[in-house]
């Protein structure tokens, strides 16, 4: 049997809720697209972040991309470790270009690190306060 891919879009407008609640059933579901490995070879190739959370490392396994550190969801830990990936239990780690985060609980922070990578501390630090975060 072919393996079933799918390709959700959002666009301006789009209820946030409905397209990560969409995307995780789908994932759950065995729905995946081999584009995601092209796509992260290509994002790590040209010196680009690539970002993943929760569960999400694993795929830097599947795809072989490289980090010296990683962090996850504890379910994937031995995964990580087995292929190699020196493990930390932070709640967010960058290793070069590559920056991982522990699940829903660590969102916020891997969320500001990522504006503060892409766009400065001072703007990442801007966000707290009107988001009423306590970090």
């Amino acid at each position: 049997m072919a393996e079933k891919t799918a390709l959700l879009i959002a666009t301006d407008g789009s209820e946030e809720m409905e397209v990560v609640i969409t995307a995780d059933v789908l994932v759950r579901g065995g729905v995946k697209h081999e584009g995601v490995g092209s796509l992260l070879r290509e994002q790590h190739e040209k010196g680009k972040l690539v970002a993943a959370i929760c569960a999400a490392p694993i795929a830097l396994k599947s795809h072989k991309i490289p980090a010296d550190l990683v962090t996850s969801h504890p379910s994937v830990q031995k995964q990580l470790e087995e292929a190699g990936y020196k493990y930390s239990t932070d709640r967010v780690v960058v290793s070069d270009k590559v920056v991982t985060s522990r699940g829903p609980g660590t969102a916020f922070e891997f969320g500001l690190k990522l504006v503060e990578l892409l766009n400065g501390a001072e703007k990442a630090n801007s966000l707290i306060e009107p988001m009423l975060l306590k970090l």
